[in-house]
């Protein structure tokens, strides 16, 4: 099977594994990002801003710590953490739908990182 078109070919197998519970997918950036998709900071910051987050929230006072200079995962709160305040801030379904407008898929992707090991 294929998801996208020019996509890696995924064995039906491999998906009936999947939906039994006895498989994960593991992508990374360095097949999500040169598709397109943004970094999961970018994904926060688009959140943020289209949820039009005010600076005294305190989901937009976490993530303001990432842009302080040498910012990193030892300075700064986890993106998970940011989106659970975001979750205690905003309807469950508001957020998911910034997220989901963000990460929708490009046709005019770069997908030559894509590969499977089986």
């Amino acid at each position: 099977m294929r998801f996208v078109e020019r996509g890696p070919y995924i064995p039906d197998q491999l998906l009936v594994a999947r939906d039994k519970g006895e498989v994960v997918f593991l992508c990374g950036a360095g097949a999500s990002y040169p598709a397109g998709m943004p970094t999961f900071k970018g994904l926060t910051q688009h959140v943020l801003d289209e949820l039009g987050t005010p600076e005294d929230a305190k989901s937009r006072q976490l993530f303001n710590k990432w842009l302080l200079p040498n910012a990193d995962e030892n300075s700064a709160p986890s993106f998970d953490g940011i989106f659970n305040q975001l979750y205690s801030e905003y309807p469950h379904g508001e957020v998911d739908y910034c997220v989901a407008q963000k990460l929708k898929s490009n046709p005019e992707a770069n997908l030559s990182a894509l590969s499977i090991a089986v």
